[in-house]
């Protein structure tokens, strides 16, 4: 992983990272970004994470928690995405801005001061497709799985009585676009009706 930092006060500060520096073009890369503080604040706000040329996925809520960091009790914010790049030759993460008011716990009719975090702007490297892939859809996933299941076993069917055969493609790292139509090869006596697709993309925690 390739973890980056920017700071502006030991009270403020944020850490960025990402699971890869290079990858393939439409390939999953995971972000994550992280903005500690020890100070009291009110009307926080988070840029919105916007990639030129890429897809961008958040992943769930922002997470607000407390930590420990060298026996100092830290607040903090943490936002995931997967970003997907779709064309090769560079993708840029824009440095992202934290911004809130210090609250004044002497004066609670006082503001405070104004803190504003600006990190470090991300490169990534985008290849194209490998040029010995196959003439095939590109599905740069770690893990792809094909399973099928039918509404009744062989042994009860009949001639002339309808049959349901679900087909499920599961893709690590995919988006539900991605995912190519099923080819059924032609069978003679049999017809096909095909049903509504059911697309499902679950973001979890980790990845899609």
């Amino acid at each position: 992983s390739t973890p980056l930092y920017s700071s502006a006060a030991s009270d403020v500060y944020k850490r960025q990272e990402i699971d890869r520096s290079s990858t393939y073009v439409q390939a999953q890369v995971m972000y994550t970004e992280k903005l500690y503080y020890s100070i009291t604040h009110e009307d926080a706000t988070l840029s919105e994470l916007k990639v030129t040329d890429a897809l961008v996925v958040p992943l769930g809520e922002v997470r607000q928690y407390t930590t420990s960091i060298n026996g100092q009790r830290m607040g903090v914010y943490e936002r995931r995405y997967a970003i997907f790049a779709e064309e090769s030759g560079e993708i840029v993460i824009p440095g992202q801005k934290f911004s809130a008011n210090v609250v004044n716990s002497y004066n609670r009719w006082n503001r405070g001061r104004p803190v504003a975090v600006i990190s470090e702007p991300i490169r990534i490297n985008v290849k194209a497709t490998p040029a010995s892939y196959p003439q095939s859809p590109w599905l740069p996933s770690p893990k792809i799985t094909v399973s099928d299941r039918w509404s009744k076993p062989f042994s009860e069917w009949q001639v002339g009585e309808p049959i349901t055969r679900n087909i499920s493609i599961t893709a690590q790292g995919l988006s539900g676009s991605q995912l190519p139509s099923i080819a059924l090869p032609v069978v003679d006596g049999v017809k096909y009706y095909l049903s509504l697709i059911h697309i499902s993309e679950p973001t979890r925690l980790l990845s899609i």
